[in-house]
């Protein structure tokens, strides 16, 4: 699977991952895939989960995944919202945390359409702020795959490389 990273380039991905989980005659295969990716101004961690019967969407709150992802911090969140690109669900929410002296400033997300869902995070540099589109925009350029266009492919915050 490729996650389209649009203005990035390859030197932001630092790690990806693909994995197949078990096969049987209920569940099927389960496909798992990751991608870590970080540049002078964002770092983000997306996974995505190709199944005909798994699904991060019902699984637990976004407040319970941004918890996991970032146990070792205090987390202050914002409001949830949603955002839908066709059969494609979307749901955030932002949040902050301080690490040395600084706010870092995230949103955490999850989606779901036909037989894909993804759960991922998505910050600014820590000192600086993360627009309220900018999540937006990343999360619709990594939810493409078959079913899904985005409207607006080529404006992904782009690093200042």
């Amino acid at each position: 699977m490729e996650l389209k990273l649009t203005g990035w380039g390859k030197a932001a991905i630092k790690s990806a991952g693909y994995d197949k989980g078990a096969n049987s005659t209920n569940s099927g295969e389960v496909y798992f895939y990751t991608i870590r990716a970080e540049d002078k101004d964002y770092r983000s961690f997306v996974g995505v989960n190709e199944s005909t019967h798994f699904r991060h969407w019902n699984q637990d709150t976004l407040q319970n995944y941004a918890g996991r992802y970032f146990k070792d911090f205090s987390l202050e969140f914002g409001e949830l919202d949603d955002l839908y690109h066709g059969r494609a669900q979307f749901k955030f929410i932002p949040f902050s945390y301080t690490a040395s002296s600084q706010v870092n400033n995230c949103s955490i997300f999850r989606s779901a359409w036909d037989y894909l869902s993804s759960v991922g995070w998505f910050c600014a540099k820590p000192g600086k702020p993360l627009s309220p589109d900018a999540i937006k925009t990343f999360i619709t350029h990594i939810s493409y795959k078959q079913f899904l266009t985005p409207k607006d492919e080529g404006t992904l915050p782009t690093p200042n490389l």
